[in-house]
């Protein structure tokens, strides 16, 4: 696809979706690949967590941020808007990891009040404690920062040159949802587990639009993702 073409706006648009469907290509291709070459575990193992992560995150999303920077010969940081970290960056990331929380505590909420089983990670099987020990440090160090990287980094800020802000956050909040439906939820329940990955992925866009800082929407997705996995630890755990 030419500059020309990716610098007007529906363009742009496709190339950000195709680039997205890419991503996902290749991250199943890969998780196939792996499925047919070694022995995965089920749904809840450690050897099928790690396999997801490098399959989706390392190759899937990790390949198409590569080719961008290498597109642009720009540097790595400046690209993705990687600033020096400061004792702010740590409030508006512990911050955002807040709101987030709030925001996932008003969607539990609601259904209860309407009866439905709450959203359930496909993690949620996991009964072994070291699984969540592994799934901690595989998502502070690979899965947050990559996701943030792509949705955040390349996905809104790409957006953000050819369109409202308010347009970019939304569209890379969708491109979030349709990762993280691989969750199960009770029967009507589905628009409203939709709304919450969306509403997830909105702090996390408005975070790193005032702030212009990437590490802000990472230290706050690892903030959250770190306080979802305690949760279910201690359950399993009781």
């Amino acid at each position: 696809m030419s500059e020309k073409i990716i610098d007007s706006r529906p363009g742009l648009l496709v190339f950000i979706t195709m680039s997205f469907g890419a991503a996902l290509t290749v991250g199943r291709a890969t998780s196939w690949l792996a499925s047919q070459l070694i022995t995965v575990g089920e749904s809840g193992s450690i050897s099928e967590l790690l396999v997801g992560v490098v399959a989706l995150q390392i190759v899937g999303f990790g390949s198409v941020i590569c080719v961008a920077i290498w597109r642009q010969g720009a540097e790595w940081r400046s690209f993705l808007h990687i600033q020096r970290p400061t004792e702010w960056d740590a409030f508006y990331g512990t911050a955002t990891g807040l709101a987030m929380m709030v925001v996932a505590s008003l969607a539990t909420g609601l259904f209860r009040v309407l009866d439905i089983e709450t959203v359930e990670s496909a993690t949620g099987v996991a009964v072994d404690p070291v699984f969540y020990v592994v799934l901690l440090v595989v998502s502070t160090l690979v899965v947050v920062p990559i996701e943030e990287a792509f949705f955040r980094g390349f996905v809104q800020t790409r957006l953000e040159q050819r369109f409202h802000t308010a347009v970019a956050i939304g569209v890379a909040s969708l491109f979030f949802v349709v990762v993280h439906t691989n969750v199960s939820v009770g029967t009507g329940g589905e628009l409203l587990a939709l709304g919450l990955f969306f509403s997830l992925g909105v702090v996390l866009g408005v975070s790193y639009a005032v702030t212009e800082n990437l590490l802000v929407p990472i230290i706050g997705h690892a903030v959250y993702n770190g306080a979802q996995i305690f949760v279910r630890t201690l359950e399993v755990l009781a």
